[in-house]
């Protein structure tokens, strides 16, 4: 099964269809910091060569210290905490309400192997740090878990955009 688009390029239908590779999942929310911590961590997988994957978090943060806006930052690192930083995904502002109006944080990063050879069983974590004293938190419950999950999407060649392993 094929469509045609402009000038007669082809896209196969199993490759526009993303194929989720994991999920990580929590109802409850993570343990309040102010130093960076992991707080969601990848199962052990094998990135292909030549390969492209797109990250994709959605949850909520909020400052559970004090009454003071704060930035949060997450990351994601190799294996754990001392890991390589594959990506510093950015800041997100709280407001300056304790445990209350959380704040929505949804992000998506490419990952392209393009090393020569596949990744084999790497642990990928997401770590949340705070830009001060004030200790944060991603937010969860039953009614708004957060998620982190990882989609293969095809080939490296087409995501130039991509981050590297």
């Amino acid at each position: 099964m094929s469509a045609t688009f402009v000038a007669g390029a082809k896209l196969r239908a199993f490759q526009a269809v993303p194929q989720r590779i994991w999920t990580v999942t929590s109802t409850a929310s993570t343990t309040a910091t102010s130093a960076e911590a992991v707080f969601a961590t990848s199962p052990s997988t094998t990135y292909q060569n030549g390969g492209a994957w797109q990250l994709t978090f959605q949850g909520r943060m909020s400052s559970v210290s004090a009454a003071t806006a704060t930035a949060g930052g997450i990351a994601v690192r190799d294996t754990n905490l001392a890991g390589a930083i594959r990506v510093s995904v950015g800041w997100f502002q709280t407001t300056a309400t304790i445990n209350t109006n959380p704040i929505a944080v949804n992000w998506r990063m490419l990952i392209t192997n393009t090393s020569g050879a596949d990744v084999v069983g790497r642990v990928l974590v997401a770590t949340l740090t705070s830009s001060s004293a004030v200790t944060l938190q991603i937010q969860a419950s039953s009614a708004l878990p957060y998620g982190w999950s990882c989609d293969y999407i095809g080939l490296a060649t087409d995501y130039a955009e991509g981050i590297t392993f």
